[in-house]
Order: structure tokens, then C-alpha cells, then sequence
């Protein structure tokens, strides 16, 4: 590998344990049936995190916890594997809230109040101090990716995945 690798073979090869060892029934045997086997999977994911974009996105995943270990020791102990569905639920609720804020002032108290929620899950999640670099390019995605914002729009209302976005950069805008 060259100079831009990020986490060496040992790490990645650590990162796989640790996922599969925390890994629900229903992911193990989606990972089967798209890789025929999880040794598959762990083929596939040892060269997948290996290539360069991956390590170029490690590099940004390493800057968003402050350190290389930070990151490392978050893979490592990632929660139970109801962490994920719980996150999923209680974020589904506040983008419902906010949606229902749709058309209000991103500035206001209560739809800032929305994006708080939205920041302490991502914390809680990722066992982050600070998110806002994560959550303003999930923003720009919000605000430039049509697909995002058609799959989102289409559960939350149209309008609402743009809405979320300016929402966020108000939000870290008024904090930075």
C-alpha cells in the first residue's frame, strides 16, 4: 500500500472481528446471500477497506473522532447490535418532527431545538464529542444529491430532505 493508508491490514482485519462479533442474525444472513458466505464478506470487506477511496473516507472517519485510536477503540466496542434499529427509530421521529417544521424559519428555536435532537443521536451514536463535521456533509448531500432527496421526500414530504439540510447549516453556523 502507499503513503495514504490510514489504517494498516492488522487494523482492518480488527475492524472486521469486531463487526462480525456484534453483528444481528438478519445482518449475518443478508451478508451471506450477497457474498455466499460471511468468509465471502470478510473477502470482499478486507479488500473494499484496503482500496484508497476507502482509506481517503477512514481518513475523514479518523478526523471526525479527533484521533486514529478514538476511532479504532469505536469500532471496537460499537454497542449492542439493537443500537443501530433504536438510533434509527428515535432519528425517524425527530426527521418526522422536523418535517412537521416544514415552511418555518431554520433559525427558530424550535426547529434548532430539532437539529440538537439530531446532533446528541449522532454523539450517542458514533461516541463523538463533536459531529458537525458528519452532519454538515450529510447537509450538502441533503441539499445537492437528487437521490437522497427523492428516497427521503418520499417518506418525509417533498421539500423536507432540503429543509433538513439548511436546517443543519444554520444550526452549526450559529454554534461555530
Amino acid at each position: 500500500m502507499t503513503n495514504f493508508e490510514i489504517f494498516s491490514s492488522e487494523e482492518i482485519e480488527g475492524i472486521y472481528h469486531s463487526m462480525a462479533e456484534t453483528m444481528s442474525e438478519e445482518q449475518k444472513i443478508f451478508f451471506i446471500s450477497q457474498y455466499g458466505s460471511m468468509d465471502g464478506f470478510r473477502e470482499h470487506f478486507l479488500e473494499s477497506a484496503s482500496s484508497e477511496q476507502a482509506q481517503k473516507n477512514f481518513q475523514k472517519i479518523v478526523e471526525w473522532y479527533g484521533s486514529k485510536e478514538d476511532a479504532l477503540n469505536a469500532s471496537r466496542h460499537p454497542g449492542g447490535s439493537g443500537v443501530m434499529p433504536a438510533f434509527l427509530k428515535r432519528l425517524d421521529a425527530v426527521q418526522k418532527k422536523l418535517a412537521g417544521k416544514l415552511g418555518t424559519d431554520v433559525h427558530s428555536f424550535e426547529v434548532k431545538e430539532l437539529i440538537g435532537e439530531y446532533d446528541f443521536l449522532y454523539r450517542q451514536l458514533y461516541q463523538m464529542k463533536d459531529v458537525s463535521g458528519m452532519l454538515l456533509e450529510l447537509a450538502e448531500l441533503y441539499l445537492t444529491n437528487e437521490e437522497i432527496q427523492k428516497a427521503q421526500d418520499t417518506v418525509y414530504g417533498k421539500g423536507t430532505t432540503e429543509f433538513f439540510g439548511e436546517a443543519i447549516r444554520a444550526f452549526y453556523r450559529k454554534m461555530g
